[in-house]
């Protein structure tokens, strides 16, 4: 939905793998790996997100997943006594209403990590924001799906700031 709604206001969003970028007189250019083409004045790079538990030095004990994030249990409890980790660290959801959940989950159990639904939201222009599995991770749970959607215009938010796409 924000793709359609971004393209509608002119923004060209093009997928690849940058192989070259070039600055030009007018802005920069972007040579793709498959050899296309892309002039323009500013350059977007979606990177990802990354663990930073390697700050904390080689010697903290803390056992990390094969993306860097420290192990926990359904507590959050790591493989040292006495240390938790909550939030962007664990790598089980780096948006803060999925951070503010974890500890909601940490001081009333016996809520784990493992039950909750995922929640979000993107600070975008328009918001965005989603609840629960995906459609595809329902489905591979073998549970009986239900979808739900709500389109900005049925939403009262939406509707007194005259911002009813989405």
């Amino acid at each position: 939905m924000l793709a359609e709604i971004l393209t509608s206001e002119g923004v060209d969003i093009v997928y690849g793998r940058a192989a070259r970028v070039r600055p030009t007189t007018d802005g920069i250019e972007l040579e793709l790996a498959d050899g296309a083409t892309i002039a323009g004045s500013h350059l977007l790079l979606a990177t990802g997100r990354r663990s930073n538990s390697d700050l904390l030095g080689s010697d903290h004990g803390i056992e990390t997943d094969e993306r860097g994030f420290f192990t926990i249990d359904g507590r959050f409890r790591t493989s040292v006594k006495g240390v938790w980790a909550l939030g962007d660290v664990n790598g089980h959801g780096a948006f803060t209403h999925t951070a503010y959940q974890d500890g909601q989950i940490l001081l009333h159990p016996p809520r784990t990590v493992e039950g909750r639904a995922t929640i979000y939201a993107l600070y975008t222009d328009p918001t965005a924001g989603a609840g629960g599995m995906t459609m595809s991770e329902a489905r591979a749970s073998g549970r009986n799906v239900l979808k739900a959607e709500v389109p900005m215009s049925s939403v009262a938010r939406a509707i007194w700031r005259a911002r009813r796409r989405g």
